[in-house]
């Protein structure tokens, strides 16, 4: 009788405890009440592997470990700019489809180089030196984003954030709610009237505090001992240019950086720029209560700060690995952020890059990698000279940019001759000079259909109003110099992280090729809206099923 008295009370006991137990479980919902694209200027795909036995449990290594990561996430086209990546991340498509070809291209109308997001109709919105003249009239497509506030125009918010304004207006795409970006010069957060007419009264508070002023009465010190930076190269080596007036060894007087005139663009080379960046969209996501009912909002965050340090300090020195350990407390904090305020159930994120880092020629050089600079202005002397000699005197190259060489078509015409057999006969030229792997003319690109290798990343560059005549692909590891103006970003052979966490994601490693295209197609299908227009991105299945 004892025996079965304790035997009832136990299942009393199982019965008043599911309850609680169910009350507990966090349950997600059909679609993420939040996504938040984070995307990092110049993360390559080691650098995690590289650091990782450095980081803590709840920073990279909770994102990896908890989420689903595309360990060979690859750009299916030729100029890997920051820009072209942006667009092709929110798009789904190649630069030939969505336009935006790179940062800048030539206007042969002006005879200028235009930016890939100037709106000269747009003005600044806030305090601050930028002109805001901008906008992104100049993607030819839609984005993921577009999508959603199409099928939900009043409830769906969609926000971008970034320090640059070419990122923040490219990631936002056409329907932003807002697009933020820093102007250096008033130390402000700042848009324009694409988006606005006035600033929302809590961003006007948050610049009136000033906070990136605090950050100047910071030293930045190395958070272990420089002994400990195992994957790193010493302090003060050979390959690092520094700051100009702060030297380029630990520590760094941050108040000698505030006396320059750039001196809160200088705030991003150093790891205080993510911090800023960080906590600025924190306070975005908590002031314009994004996740909290019951529609799925967007927030875009594109962080260029490595980038940046990478470019003072070469990627393999310590300044960069510290940067990297302070980003991963960085990312702690986030996700606790997240899990507390709004439920990592209800968050979709994903990390990826729009670039990736140029190679560092002088390193690679000092051990023996055939790798040097192409030097723009000698190739150009070369080829102005050439084209001369067959065709007579004449201006017949109006620029040589971007490997991409703009022909005078104006004079080609009126010389009687075939644009294209004047294309041709550069593109042999080309492939004559060091450095020069393949030429391409653009009448071959517009004439053929090429479905793999280097001519089919060539094709998914070129978009015929804004390319030039005849493409250029750089041997492995060469990089186009142009005075002191490096370029080099090509899509043969990089490979970036992306990471997916939250909501109902799932533990796994995917190996196979992702290509950045597949992000917008799969966010389309979470939330099942129509994919942008344009889209050549598949679903990423294992995601889904």
């Amino acid at each position: 009788m004892l025996q079965f008295q304790r035997s009832v009370l136990a299942w009393l006991f199982v019965i008043i405890s599911i309850p609680n137990l169910f009350s507990q479980t966090r349950i997600p919902p059909e679609k993420p009440k939040l996504i938040i694209g984070i995307v990092i200027e110049d993360l390559r795909h080691d650098y995690i592997n590289r650091y990782w036995d450095q980081f803590g449990k709840n920073g990279f290594r909770k994102l990896v470990n908890q989420g689903s990561y595309c360990k060979n996430t690859t750009f299916d086209y030729l100029l890997a700019q920051p820009s072209s990546g942006l667009a092709s991340i929110v798009t789904g498509s190649p630069p030939a489809t969505h336009g935006i070809v790179s940062d800048l291209w030539y206007d042969r109308n002006n005879d200028e180089l235009n930016d890939c997001i100037y709106d000269k109709k747009q003005n600044l919105v806030g305090e601050g030196s930028l002109s805001g003249k901008v906008s992104p009239k100049a993607i030819l497509t839609s984005t993921f984003s577009d999508e959603l506030k199409i099928s939900k125009p009043t409830s769906a918010k969609t926000i971008a954030i970034s320090p640059e304004m070419n990122n923040a207006v490219i990631t936002g795409g056409h329907n932003a709610d807002a697009a933020y970006w820093f102007d250096h010069a008033s130390g402000n957060w700042v848009s324009n009237t694409y988006y606005m007419n006035s600033l929302p009264t809590w961003l006007i508070d948050f610049n009136a505090k000033k906070f990136p002023d605090l950050y100047f009465e910071k030293e930045w010190n190395p958070l272990l001992p420089l002994a400990d930076y195992a994957e790193s190269l010493a302090d003060n080596n050979k390959y690092e240019r520094g700051f100009e007036n702060a030297g380029f060894e630990f520590p760094y007087s941050m108040e000698k950086l505030k006396g320059r005139k750039n001196a809160y663009e200088m705030l991003f080379s150093t790891p205080f720029g993510n911090t800023f960046c960080k906590d600025f969209f924190l306070e975005t996501i908590i002031n314009e209560n994004l996740g909290t009912d019951n529609e799925t909002d967007v927030l875009l965050v594109t962080l260029n700060s490595f980038a940046k340090i990478e470019n003072l300090f070469g990627q393999k020195s310590i300044e960069m690995e510290d940067a990297f350990l302070r980003f991963d407390k960085e990312v702690e904090h986030f996700l606790e952020f997240i899990d507390e305020q709004l439920g990592k159930e209800n968050v979709l994120v994903y990390v990826t890059s729009n670039s990736y880092a140029l190679p560092d020629i002088e390193f690679l050089q000092d051990n023996r990698i055939p790798v040097d600079y192409f030097e723009v202005d000698k190739a150009s002397v070369l080829l102005k000279a050439y084209l001369n000699a067959v065709y007579g005197a004449g201006d017949w190259v109006l620029k040589f940019y971007n490997q991409q060489v703009y022909l005078n078509r104006e004079l080609i015409e009126d010389s009687k001759l075939e644009l294209s057999e004047v294309q041709q006969k550069v593109a042999l030229f080309l492939m004559e000079i060091s450095g020069v792997q393949k030429a391409v003319s653009s009448f071959d690109l517009q004439t053929d259909e090429y479905t793999e290798g280097l001519m089919a990343l060539m094709q998914n560059s070129f978009y015929f109003k804004r390319s030039g005549d005849v493409f250029i692909q750089l041997q492995p590891g060469w990089i186009e110099r142009n005075g002191n103006s490096l370029n080099g970003k090509s899509g043969i052979s990089a490979s970036v992280p992306l990471i997916w966490y939250g909501w109902k994601i799932k533990r796994s490693t995917i190996n196979r090729k992702v290509s950045i295209f597949d992000i917008a197609p799969t966010l389309s299908n979470i939330l099942n809206i129509n994919k942008p227009a344009g889209c050549e991105g598949k679903v990423i299945l294992e995601l889904i099923e």
